[in-house]
C-alpha cells in the first residue's frame, strides 16, 4: 500500500492566513520514502532520491503545482527518464537548485549492503527542450563524505554546511 500523497497541502491565501485542503493529484505517484530531496522547478518541484524499508531510490520525479479556479490547486507527478550515468540511490544527500542548473546533488549515504556515505556531486542538466541529463561535477578540493548536510548555491559556487 502507498501513502497518499500530497492529500493536504497548506497555501498561504493573502498575508498570514494558511488554508488546507484537499488536492486533486493526477498521475502515477512516487512511493512513500523519506530523506529524499526537492528543489523548486518551474511550475513545481524535482524530487530526487530517498528511502523507504530497507530501499534506498535513485528515482527523479518531477511534481507539477496547477492552480484552479477559486483556489482549487491539482498535482500532477510523472517520473523523468534521464539517459546515460546517474547517481547512484541515496538518501540523506543535499539538494540545491540554480537558474542554470535546476537540481544539484551532494554526498548522502548508500544504504544496504554498502551502508556508507559518498562525497560526490552531481548536477542535472535542463537545456530549453527538456530534462536530458546528469552530469558529475569536478570539484577542486575534496569533499568530506557527508550524510544529513545542507546544500546551497551562491553565483557558480556551491555550499555546504555539516552533516
Amino acid at each position: 500500500d502507498q501513502l497518499p500523497v500530497w492529500r493536504e497541502v497548506p497555501r498561504v491565501d493573502g498575508p498570514g492566513r494558511e488554508v488546507c485542503g484537499d488536492v486533486a493529484v493526477e498521475g502515477p505517484t512516487p512511493e512513500a520514502r523519506w530523506m529524499h530531496s526537492m528543489t523548486g522547478f518551474r511550475s513545481g518541484f524535482l524530487m530526487f532520491g530517498g528511502a523507504a524499508s530497507g530501499k534506498v531510490f535513485d528515482d527523479l520525479w518531477l511534481c507539477d503545482i496547477h492552480r484552479g479556479q477559486a483556489g482549487s490547486m491539482s498535482v500532477c507527478w510523472g517520473e523523468i527518464e534521464v539517459a546515460g550515468p546517474k547517481p547512484c540511490p541515496r538518501a540523506g544527500h543535499a539538494a540545491a537548485s540554480s537558474e542554470e542548473y535546476p537540481l544539484i546533488i551532494s554526498g548522502g549515504m548508500l544504504l544496504p549492503p554498502a551502508q556508507m556515505t559518498v562525497s560526490d556531486v552531481w548536477t542535472l542538466m535542463a537545456p530549453a527542450n527538456g530534462l536530458t541529463h546528469w552530469i558529475q561535477v569536478e570539484v577542486q578540493s575534496p569533499l568530506c563524505a557527508r550524510i544529513g548536510h545542507s546544500a546551497g548555491v551562491m553565483g557558480d559556487r556551491l555550499g555546504g554546511f555539516r552533516g
